[in-house]
């Protein structure tokens, strides 16, 4: 299956808005049907789709903190 970025991101978001928060990169392949290597080709890495939507990157065992709860 050939697919686009822009495809990629509409897909993306589809799955944002069901779950109601962004999706885990295992989420997104299993329930798009989209492989690891399409994201790849268009994005270098699941992080950067992530960024791209606007979203906070994450990465294994990573805490973010707002500066509320850092501070």
């Amino acid at each position: 299956m050939n697919i686009n970025k822009d495809a990629i991101k509409e897909e993306y978001l589809k799955l944002k808005m069901h779950l109601g928060r962004q999706p885990a990169s295992k989420e997104f392949y299993k329930q798009t049907g989209i492989s690891e290597h399409q994201v790849i080709q268009h994005f270098h890495k699941y992080t950067f789709l992530v960024s791209e939507m606007g979203d906070v990157r994450k990465s294994f065992g990573e805490k973010f903190y707002d500066k509320e709860e850092y501070w």
